[in-house]
């Protein structure tokens, strides 16, 4: 998920586990703006699976279950059939981060010269919206696993 939104700031504090259920639970896990409210990935240190990470989900976990599933699942949401659901939700979740995030951006960040004076225009609106969707759908696709036909 964080690949696929851009999400930064992945550190062990902010990442919580349930013993009794083996859920993972991020805080702070809302992506990063620009000043034009595209989303972001301005992280200094890529993601990295450590020795500590592998030997916490051993080696049946990451060369099997791990890798099978995350691509399993990215092409399971971008299969046609799946694709207007996860672009409408995709839709619904930018609009209502652009929207808060236009009340959380911090005192000295101005606002984009397109935005005007302190509130979006609806169509540039919709067109970060749609670019950040795009952008999202576009990462997905890329680790999802490609299905050549054997034409020859």
């Amino acid at each position: 998920m964080s690949f696929m939104l851009q999400i930064g700031g992945r550190s062990p504090n902010k990442i919580l586990f349930a013993k009794n259920t083996g859920k993972i639970f991020q805080t702070d896990f809302h992506p990063a703006y620009d000043a034009n409210g595209m989303i972001e990935f301005s992280e200094p240190v890529p993601f990295r699976l450590t020795r500590n990470m592998q030997a916490f989900f051993s080696h049946f976990g990451v060369e099997g279950l791990i890798v099978s599933s995350m691509c399993a699942a990215a092409q399971a949401v971008v299969s046609p059939k799946q694709s207007q659901h996860l672009w409408y939700q995709l839709a619904m979740f930018f609009r209502d981060e652009l929207l808060s995030w236009s009340w959380r951006r911090p005192l000295g960040m101005p606002l984009a010269p397109a935005a005007g004076s302190g509130s979006l225009n609806p169509a540039d609106f919709k067109n970060k919206v749609t670019t950040n969707v795009e952008n999202v759908i576009g990462r997905i696709n890329g680790i999802a696993p490609q299905c050549f036909s054997e034409e020859v």
